[in-house]
């Protein structure tokens, strides 16, 4: 974006985007293939390595929700429970795992396994937020336009350079999360991906005279945001 007068403030919040990355670490191929048939998979919920990292009660309920989304759309025949679903029933899941990832009791007590066994439910979802972190930065940039002036020929008789300069602040989150998929069956891990994500927004603010002074940071992308790009990314890797 080109501004023709100097010490003119642009400010705007946009999304620097790409594709989340994820990582398969475990997967039974044996219990896994039972997800062919018709089963039910209930996202049980939201845990994290740490305590301050959890977010407050509607974005937790948001990020699950896009995680159910996306379960969904991935396996049609597939009938996905929600995590309101696992509450109701059995209540919250741990804040932080405790044991073993292996099984399933890293995450729920044997009451609460009892319970959401009672749903008809065959498999559980876990989501472990092992990072969640923000950070701002400011960042210098230029732009070069050449500007033309021609006679009545249409012959170019002069030209000259004009140069915007931009100076930019950013605001960034990056998270990371582990989806652990449990045969509530039997209560043993079948599945384990990881996914990891950054998103930015911006206020910019351009000169043709040289480098403005930043704006101010804008308010990081929310955890939701981040975490919806990371779900997309972690089911693509869900058993097939």
């Amino acid at each position: 974006m080109r501004f023709p007068l100097p010490n003119l403030l642009s400010v705007f919040a946009a999304a620097l985007t790409s594709c989340a990355s994820s990582q398969l670490h475990y997967i039974d191929e044996g219990a896994a293939a039972a997800l062919k048939q018709e089963q039910t998979v209930i996202v049980m919920g939201l845990m994290s390595e740490k305590s301050q990292l959890m977010p407050r009660a509607g974005e937790r309920s948001r990020i699950l929700n896009d995680l159910e989304t996306r379960l969904k759309q991935k396996r049609k025949k597939l009938t996905v429970a929600s995590h309101g679903t696992f509450e109701r029933k059995a209540g919250r899941v741990r804040t932080s795992g405790s044991g073993n990832r292996g099984s399933v009791s890293y995450a729920l007590n044997s009451s609460q396994l009892e319970k959401v066994r009672s749903i008809g439910a065959d498999f559980g979802v876990i989501v472990v937020l092992r990072a969640n972190g923000t950070w701002c930065s400011v960042d210098e940039s230029t732009s070069t336009e050449e500007h033309h002036e021609y006679d009545k020929e249409g012959n170019i008789v002069s030209c000259h350079l004009e140069t915007t300069y931009t100076t930019s602040s950013f605001s960034s989150r990056k998270a990371k999360a582990d989806y652990l998929l449990y045969d509530l069956n039997t209560g043993s891990k079948i599945w384990e991906c990881s996914s990891d994500y950054s998103e930015s927004n911006s206020r910019s603010n351009s000169c043709t005279r040289g480098y403005p002074p930043p704006p101010s940071h804008p308010e990081p992308p929310c955890l939701h945001d981040v975490m919806k790009n990371m779900a997309a990314a972690a089911v693509r890797k869900f058993p097939k």
